[in-house]
């Protein structure tokens, strides 16, 4: 993509800047002092976590439950300008997991929505939640 710098247009210079595809990275929280876990919600947007780390206010997510993985980096959107040209891929517990819809959350710039369906064949505890970017975050099911 090529661009000029408009606030001074007689003395700026045409630019290139690099547009990266798809580089998600989901955003993190501490609900105690030394634990960073992922915001991921359940459809009753409670946050998922390990429950002793939340004070009651952390659950694990159940099999098929529908998980929203809240993040950024998710790449170009359609022309409608939400929904990300590419799905990207989650694995929990090892298990491909179904994107039922990835695209930028209503009202928000750059914040991106995923929502995910937990597969039936994961194990229960603390899985880990993969994302094609590479990024593993650990991730608990019950």
């Amino acid at each position: 993509m090529q661009q000029r710098d408009n606030r001074a247009p007689l003395l700026s210079a045409l630019v290139k800047t690099p547009i990266a595809g798809q580089s998600i990275a989901l955003f993190t929280f501490a609900p105690v002092a030394g634990v960073q876990i992922p915001i991921i919600t359940d459809a009753s947007c409670r946050f998922i976590g390990p429950e002793q780390a939340g004070a009651g206010r952390l659950v694990r997510v159940t099999k098929r439950d529908v998980i929203v993985a809240w993040g950024t980096g998710g790449g170009l959107t359609a022309a409608d300008g939400c929904v990300l040209r590419t799905m990207p891929e989650f694995k929990i517990g090892g298990v491909p997991a179904k994107v039922l819809c990835a695209g930028l959350a209503p009202g928000f710039v750059g914040l991106c929505q995923f929502n995910v369906e937990a597969p039936q064949g994961i194990l229960s505890g603390k899985v880990a939640l993969k994302i094609a970017s590479a990024l593993v975050y650990d991730f608990w099911v019950r």
